[in-house]
This record gives structure tokens, sequence and C-alpha cells, in this order.
């Protein structure tokens, strides 16, 4: 394999752990859910560091199509093995899904946060419709993080596929573990 394919391959990789960042924003509202109501100082600096993030997951985002297009390049010569590998063409739409998400919260969800959080004093119908927006923007990331996961998981088998039994199965294990990132906090990890 030649430098350049490594290069690249590590390039995809590290990007691919720097979107984790879907199971921290799980973590982080669910911790702030123990907080009580809103808002305060707390609020404000969350919604900072959960609003600063989108530009970074837009990097690493960029990054992962721009080294996956060139492997694929260099390792077939061409594009088309992007819609011929399954595996492929799932990371793709994925991906892509993954833009779609981001861009929905980033471009329609978080706006109507940050002008009910600007108010100040909110009053008990301000209170819910926060709420409401949060608990959307949870769901969001825990598609997000279905997403990067799974993704993780297929990218793997590019070079070498497992069982497709396998495959089900771990992705059925993301799922889980997805559904209790979002029900549930995570307090040893895993765990």
């Amino acid at each position: 394999m030649s430098s350049e394919l490594i290069t690249l391959r590590l390039l995809h990789i590290i990007s691919a752990v720097f979107m984790a960042w879907p199971l921290y924003a799980l973590i982080v509202t669910g911790e702030r859910g123990k907080l009580g109501p809103p808002i305060d100082r707390a609020d404000k600096y969350m919604e900072g560091i959960v609003k600063g993030m989108t530009f970074r997951c837009y990097a690493y985002q960029a990054m992962i199509l721009i080294s996956g297009l060139l492997m694929a390049y260099l390792i077939t010569q061409g594009f088309g093995v992007l819609l011929t590998n399954w595996l492929l063409a799932t990371k793709s739409f994925l991906l892509l899904a993954l833009v779609g998400l981001l861009s929905f919260v980033h471009l329609s969800i978080q706006p109507q946060i940050d002008t009910i959080l600007q108010k100040g004093q909110l009053n008990p119908e301000e209170v819910t419709q926060l709420r409401t927006l949060r608990l959307k923007r949870r769901r969001m990331a825990s598609l997000c993080l279905f997403s990067v996961l799974t993704s993780i998981i297929l990218g793997v088998q590019v070079w070498t596929p497992f069982s497709p039994l396998i495959t089900i199965g771990m992705i059925g294990a993301v799922g889980l573990f997805v559904w209790r990132a979002y029900v549930k906090l995570i307090p040893f990890g895993w765990i």
C-alpha cells in the first residue's frame, strides 16, 4: 500500500473518530436535564458549546468526504466503486444523511433555541418550547451517533468484509447502545 493511501486512510479514520460529538451531545444534554428548569448561565454555556461544534462537524465531514473520494480514486482509478460497492454506497449515503441532520439542527432547531434563550426570563410556555426543541435536537444527535458508528462498522469492512450476520449483529448492538445513551445517562462508557 502506498504512503499516500496510508495517509489518506489515517486522515479518514481520525476524522471519523472526531465525529464522536453526537455521543457527547447526548451526555451533555442528559446531564443538563438533571439541573432542573432553565434558564441560567449553565444553559447559555452549554448552548455555546453545542452551537460551536457545528462547524467542527462540517470540517470533519468534509475531511471524511475528501479522503474517502481520494482513496476510492487511488485504489480503483475512478469513483464508480462508490455505486457498485454496497459498503461504500451505504457509507456515502450515511455521510450525506449526517450532513443533512447537522444542517437541519443548525439551520432550524438551534436558531429557535437561541431566540428563546435570548429573552432571559422565560414564561412556562417558552420553557415547554425550549424543552421540546432540545428533545428534538437530542433525537437528531441519536440519529447522528447511529450513522457515525454504522459508518465506522461498514468502513472497517471495505477491505476485509465480515459475514452479514456479524455486520447485522454489530449494527444491532450500535442501535441498542444509541438507544440506551438516548434514554439514560451512561456514566461508565459502554455500561
